[in-house]
């Protein structure tokens, strides 16, 4: 019986998430955003394979999807925070 290596799923931690902006830019300073903002489908794609290949590990649409919603609300919550202490 063969030995089958499995592999796990991507998991996020900061130095995939500067990789993950990184990337992200690229994707958005060649292919542009859609109408909501939002990363092309064909971007998510690009990363996933890139991702693959960076670090050995399968990542799905959906995981790079909610990364992203994640990282631009927290963006989002960060620049509404320096604005109103600015303010104060």
């Amino acid at each position: 019986m063969p030995f089958i290596r499995v592999q796990h799923p991507l998991h996020f931690d900061y130095v995939k998430d500067l990789w993950f902006i990184k990337q992200a830019q690229y994707e958005i300073d060649t292919y542009g955003t859609d109408e909501s903002d939002n990363l092309k489908l064909s971007s998510f794609r690009n990363m996933r394979e890139k991702g693959i290949q960076e670090f050995e590990r399968d990542v799905t649409l959906k995981c790079l999807r909610h990364r992203w919603w994640y990282l631009k609300n927290n963006y989002k919550n960060w620049v509404t925070l320096k604005i109103t202490s600015r303010g104060g």
